[in-house]
């Protein structure tokens, strides 16, 4: 007598499916992995919790298993001791791996014979050796819950070494017969941790979707509620709440089918009270696992929490927000609250995560600005009382209110231009940065002079403190070449030595003589930028335009002259605007000048995009933004900003310019002028887009 098959069921406790027992949904990216994966090709199957990374993975060890795959796939943070040592962690990913492909071999003893080499030489013998060994059987090795080793200090090489056996395949036959999965939440850029090493970088991404019934056989849903007409109606109801997010759709399912249970029917009517139900607040779910997954994810994982909540601020506000290869963008995504559509902005993932983490919920998590502006009538009266006993001065009222409005400015800003006119005030002399203290003829003032330039000095220290912490951020997001630049800013303006990290970076890329020559050959500095081709560096206030690989000066243009300066996209042609008001453009071949653009305004700053040059003016009462096409120095762009412009980026796309000034930064649409946002930051010295 034959048993009829159980029918699959549904799963609402999350998990990974169990063939057979479960209801699972195939999507289009089941048979993209797979195929890759029969075709060699490694793959990072990296997104958020719960989107059924795990069954898949399941799922295609056993076919490639049935195909004769040799496979090993296991959870690399449930099976490794993040307690354990570098060796002995090692040495257990080692034994998971010959015992899942039944390799004749004793790991751990295999693992200690090789005491003499380092990690990354045992484990390239081991997969060339052990794992490959004789014959010419192929393999497929997943590692699941990869994000768990971002936090050991050791896991890098693991990554080094899966990325230069992928590199070597072309040297080493053998290894074209191996190939890698790696299963989590994470970003491959996050992987290995050292920022002097190249990012992992190998591998298809496969970003899995959310279910679509437009695109996927949702049957097996339907046919759960026994009734396959009225079980569309149903689910179609729940997809609409949950957008196809896999586990929240299971959860509903399973739910909803004990509710037809007790009531005998379903309508849309239902499906909506019971979300209303379920889902009524944060705080009413503050220990329901897949949203204490969520926030454990905001809270530990964001590397830049209020950059990231402002961004899914403007996500929740129906702003669109284009889907960036930055870190923001990437670890809002892995937090699964948001998702990429087909036009590649960034939306809300479905209406049930929308209602729970609302502003309310935003408000409440909101890092707080650790920043303040001190208020200057109290930072005025306390420098008044503090210059008045310390430097006794003998002088008239009037002169002692603006002595001490002047001290307490270049005391208190963070503006290189009001330092600047306030040591000027103080002093009767023009100062740069770096300057020794200087000989003042009238015996009144040399207690003043000297103490201003001492304050002088320390504004610059502070200036170079702030850039060296920017390129050490910098550092840390991965972008080495925009640390470099701050980092020898900070140098050039503190006049010390190059933070130790960045000089490692210097010299492992060759550019330690011109290390040498920037601290040396000149004082006094504005802008400094590389060409595109990492050829040249042109720094104001030097002798000329430095090469890159000998340190020497490839060709003299009065850069000691210039405000700013800035190389093309192609790299062929370098700007520099003046004090006088002019825009100069040289050749960066030849060093022949080709062309000048007029001004009425000091250029502080200035950006290329294709055939275009944008500048930022400066002058006392305000100032503007404009757009030049450089060939015809015809005028395309003008744009009037509040206070005093410091810096300007086109976006890549060249439709927009971000502006800073000494209040604010503001981001403009080229097309229309309109100003699109208002960045209330402050003075900004410099700005950059992603």
């Amino acid at each position: 007598m034959s048993t009829a098959t159980p029918r699959p069921a549904l799963q609402p406790d999350g998990g990974a499916l169990i063939p057979g027992r479960h209801i699972y949904i195939e999507r289009p990216e089941d048979a993209e992995l797979l195929d890759a994966l029969r075709a060699g090709e490694y793959c990072n199957l990296l997104t958020a919790r719960q989107m059924g990374k795990t069954s898949l993975m399941n799922r295609v060890v056993r076919q490639l298993r049935a195909d004769g795959v040799a496979c090993s796939a296991f959870d690399i943070g449930a099976l490794l001791d993040s307690e354990q040592g570098k060796s002995e962690w090692y040495r257990g990913l080692v034994e998971r791996i010959a015992e899942d492909l039944e390799l004749d071999l004793d790991a751990a003893a295999w693992w200690s014979s090789q005491g003499s080499g380092s990690v990354n030489q045992r484990l390239v013998r081991f997969f060339r050796d052990e794992v490959l060994g004789e014959g010419d059987r192929r393999v497929a090795i997943f590692l699941d819950e990869i994000d768990s080793t971002i936090e050991l200090p050791f896991t890098d090489d693991l990554f080094k070494v899966i990325r230069s056996i992928y590199n070597d395949r072309g040297l080493v036959p053998d290894y074209g017969r191996i190939a890698f999965c790696l299963v989590g939440v994470a970003s491959a850029n996050e992987l290995i941790k050292d920022r002097r090493s190249t990012a992992y970088n190998v591998g298809r991404t496969i970003a899995l979707r959310d279910f679509d019934p437009q695109r996927d056989d949702l049957s097996p849903f339907y046919e759960a509620f026994d009734d396959p007409d009225e079980g569309e109606a149903v689910v179609g109801e729940i997809l609409r709440w949950t957008g196809g997010q896999p586990f929240l759709t299971q959860r509903l399912c399973y739910e909803l089918l004990e509710l037809k249970g007790d009531q005998g029917s379903l309508g849309a009517e239902d499906v909506a009270a019971h979300v209303e139900r379920q889902f009524s607040s944060h705080e009413r779910l503050s220990h329901d696992t897949h949203f204490q997954q969520i926030d454990r994810f905001i809270d530990e994982r964001v590397s830049d929490r209020l950059a990231t909540l402002k961004l899914y601020e403007r996500v929740l506000a129906g702003k669109p927000e284009v889907d960036r290869a930055n870190r923001q963008c990437a670890q809002l995504r892995l937090s699964g609250l948001v998702k990429r559509n087909a036009e590649g902005f960034l939306q809300n993932r479905n209406p049930i995560y929308r209602r729970l983490y609302d502003a309310a919920w935003l408000k409440s998590v909101m890092p707080r600005q650790l920043v303040r502006r001190v208020a200057a009538a109290s930072t005025i009266a306390a420098l008044f009382l503090a210059g008045a006993f310390y430097y006794n001065l003998t002088v008239t009222e009037p002169l002692q209110l603006a002595t001490t409005e002047q001290f307490a400015i270049l005391r208190a800003t963070v503006s290189e231009i009001e330092a600047q006119q306030a040591f000027e005030v103080l002093t009767g002399e023009r100062p740069v940065p770096g300057l020794t203290l200087p000989i003042f003829g009238e015996a009144s003032l040399r207690g003043q002079a000297e103490q201003a330039t001492l304050d002088y000095r320390a504004f610059w220290n502070r200036r170079a403190d702030s850039l060296e912490t920017r390129a050490l951020q910098r550092l840390e997001d991965g972008d080495e070449d925009r640390a470099l630049l701050l980092g020898a800013a900070a140098m050039v303006k503190y006049g010390g030595p190059l933070h130790p990290e960045l000089r490692a970076i210097y010299e492992e890329r060759g550019y330690s003589r011109l290390y040498r020559t920037i601290r040396g050959s000149f004082a006094g500095w504005d802008r400094i930028d590389f060409s595109r081709n990492s050829r040249l560096v042109a720094i104001t206030g030097a002798d000329g335009v430095y090469e890159v690989e000998s340190g020497k000066v490839g060709f003299p243009i009065p850069t000691a002259d210039l405000w700013s300066v800035r190389f093309s996209q192609d790299s062929d042609l370098i700007a520099g605007g003046t004090g006088n008001g002019t825009v100069n453009i040289w050749n960066s071949n030849s060093g022949e000048q080709i062309g000048t653009i007029l001004s009425d305004e000091k250029p502080h700053d200035l950006d290329f995009w294709g055939a275009y040059l944008a500048a930022v003016g400066l002058r006392e009462d305000g100032g503007t933004v404009s757009i030049r096409e450089v060939s015809s120095t015809k005028e395309v762009f003008r744009a009037k900003i509040p206070r005093r412009g410091r810096a300007v980026r086109f976006s890549p796309g060249g439709e927009q310019l971000l502006v800073g000034s000494t209040r604010d930064a503001r981001l403009l649409e080229v097309a229309t002028g309109e100003v699109r946002h208002v960045f209330e930051s402050g003075a900004v010295g410099g700005v950059s887009f992603s």
